[in-house]
């Protein structure tokens, strides 16, 4: 029988406040809401008064009911936090990205370490998507040959001016480490290396406030090589109102087509390319597309009803009670936020940066953001 896992929320924001309700809502969740950590003790109103209100968050580490904690403050605190609670011995679900700086991740990955009993994940929820799931299984089926292009275009993070004013910590170096990079788009990072690997190396143009009255990047296109040499290349933003969201892969033996994260269509060829190359002769090239043999599916995950925050919470409870594996573990949070320590880097030095990323430059350069 599973057992119910007694959780408190540290972070008591928009996000955290949207947990608190998913819980209370959904008793099959497995989770019991019995603490919440907010500085502003104004908050306290916001919250049944059978559950313990800490303004500080070791506080409610210190509280003996409190089994796991939910963490979903601003980005730098992350890695201290998380820290913190596992030395307290609760188990972590941490919001994405685990941290601003590599280095602080990989700490908190070898204290992990050392606990082998909690569960440490993070809360990368994209990842349930059945259309996620059924490109990853597709892709590791190994029958489409290897992977040479992506390509994403994704400007459907729209965000209005009020979004970034309901904090001022948003889209600040200081306060967040970064803008779309390091929060929007972490989802769709992880997304990447999850199905395609970690890259090589990365390069990338970013754009600062040019749309938007912030200090941050909300304007970015970036390239990543991949083991294998295949580019990964992707261009969102945060300021284009009608938006597209279109992800395109390239096979030796298949073109796949996600739209809108939603509908995806895989044409799948009997031969690999190379082989049309190397056989085509050359009057039959103009009419090239009469003669090639594929196979078509097209499959809509738009009516796949499927609370992916509510799965990761209950895949929570059933990892602690070692039934199932994490969605996402949380040393697999260092990822991403190498990528995107990367990525930063090379737009602020101007050139390809290879990974792992150097990380008392990027300490260095983020610093001198932070005092610009």
């Amino acid at each position: 029988m599973l057992t119910r896992i007694k959780v408190g929320i540290i972070g008591f924001g928009l996000q955290g406040q949207k947990y608190a309700s998913m819980i209370a809502e959904d008793v099959d969740i497995g989770l019991d809401l019995v603490a919440v950590s907010a500085r502003d003790s104004n908050k306290s109103q916001l919250v049944d008064k059978r559950i313990a209100f800490f303004t500080d968050y070791r506080d409610l580490l210190r509280d003996s009911h409190v089994q796991a904690v939910i963490i979903c403050v601003p980005h730098y605190l992350h890695p201290t936090i998380s820290k913190e609670a596992l030395l307290a011995r609760k188990h972590v679900l941490v919001e994405k990205p685990a941290g601003v700086y590599a280095h602080e991740v990989r700490e908190v990955n070898a204290i992990s370490e050392q606990f082998p009993d909690l569960a440490y994940a993070i809360l990368y929820n994209e990842r349930l998507k059945p259309i996620y799931q059924y490109l990853k299984a597709e892709l590791a089926r190994g029958d489409l040959g290897e992977v040479r292009k992506v390509n994403w275009i994704l400007t459907k993070n729209w965000r209005p001016e009020s979004y970034y004013k309901q904090n001022n910590w948003r889209a600040t170096w200081n306060g967040e480490g970064g803008g779309l990079l390091i929060n929007q788009l972490s989802h769709q990072i992880d997304l990447l290396q999850w199905l395609f690997g970690m890259p090589t190396h990365v390069s990338a143009q970013l754009k600062y406030g040019s749309q938007r009255n912030i200090e941050a990047d909300d304007d970015v296109s970036f390239l990543w090589r991949l083991k294998n040499g295949a580019n990964v290349v992707m261009d969102a933003c945060t300021h284009d109102l009608l938006g597209t969201d279109r992800l395109e892969i390239l096979t030796d033996k298949a073109k796949i087509l996600v739209e809108n994260s939603s509908v995806i269509t895989v044409k799948k060829m009997e031969r690999n390319e190379k082989e049309w190359s190397e056989q085509i002769e050359p009057e039959k090239v103009k009419n090239i597309h009469d003669h090639i043999s594929y196979e078509e599916e097209k499959i809509d995950f738009s009516k796949e009803s499927v609370h992916v925050y509510k799965e990761v919470f209950k895949n929570f409870v059933k990892h602690i009670n070692g039934i199932e594996s994490p969605v996402a573990e949380g040393k697999e949070g260092i990822n991403s936020v190498e990528i995107t320590n990367a990525l930063y880097l090379s737009d602020w030095l101007n050139k390809e940066v290879s990974l792992p990323v150097d990380a008392n430059s990027f300490m260095l350069e983020l610093q001198r953001k932070i005092e610009e």
